[in-house]
């Protein structure tokens, strides 16, 4: 909700490439003028970018490309705060196969 939008308020915003990208944009500059702190993760040479985004070879592949990239830098987060990117807290997954 908007009413969650204040000053310096973190927001991460991806914009991949593609029809959607300057929605994405617009919506990351809309949200920069009411004060919120935004991450922009887009392709290099994309103008306000600030995180750089993966793209692929094909435009099919570029969500895949994305995620990707979130990852690596999740995982350096976790790492630079001093947390093993492979066991986090309150996450314990068992799978039984019978």
């Amino acid at each position: 909700p908007m009413e969650l939008i204040d000053r310096d308020y973190p927001l991460l915003v991806f914009a991949p490439p593609g029809p959607e990208q300057s929605g994405l944009l617009q919506l990351a500059a809309d949200m920069r003028a009411r004060g919120a702190a935004v991450l922009l993760a887009a392709p290099a040479g994309t103008p306000g970018a600030s995180l750089p985004l993966a793209s692929s070879a094909h435009s099919a592949l570029d969500p895949i490309a994305a995620i990707l990239s979130f990852y690596v830098m999740a995982a350096d987060l976790a790492v630079a705060r001093g947390r093993n990117p492979d066991t986090p807290r309150h996450l314990n997954k068992v799978t039984e196969t019978h």
